[in-house]
């Protein structure tokens, strides 16, 4: 299995994480324990005395080949699932590949990818859609009267 370091501020960190996304204490071998957000897994790590919250995709970025240096990217997942940070499942976006939702010809708060994924430009997060076999629709909600639309 592979292990990569994990470096915080550029520093050579007590940390080590594997291609599944695992943490663990190089010293003591413990696994660490994550914590699930509301839109991904997040690990808090310690270093000079300071705490760190990364999330595991971030982490996982030592897996990937270098970022690419043309512009803004993010780390996105190949199968929509934001808490599946398996290496493979990782890879670089630009993020300037969102386009803007429109509904019923007005601008919403959403941008969609892709992939198929949608983000909502207000929070950042990346909404988890009602997956089928065949397609995955999301419930929008904006503007002042809360319209509802299935996309």
């Amino acid at each position: 299995m592979e292990e990569k370091i994990i470096y915080i501020n550029n520093e050579e960190s007590n940390y080590i994480i594997n291609e599944y996304g695992e943490v663990f204490n190089r010293q003591t071998k413990e696994k660490l324990k994550g914590f699930k957000g509301a839109n991904n897994w997040y690990y808090s790590l310690f270093h000079n005395g300071n705490r760190f919250s990364y999330t595991v995709s971030n982490l996982m970025s030592v897996f990937l080949p270098p970022k690419p240096i043309d512009g803004n990217y993010i780390i996105a997942h190949k199968d929509g699932n934001n808490y599946n940070d398996y290496k493979d499942n990782l890879y670089w976006l630009k993020n300037d590949e969102w386009k803007e939702v429109y509904i019923d010809g007005e601008k919403t708060c959403y941008k969609v990818n892709r992939l198929g994924q949608v983000k909502n430009e207000k929070t950042g997060n990346i909404l988890k859609g009602n997956n089928s076999k065949t397609y995955c629709y999301y419930t929008l909600r904006w503007g002042l009267g809360n319209k509802k639309h299935k996309m």
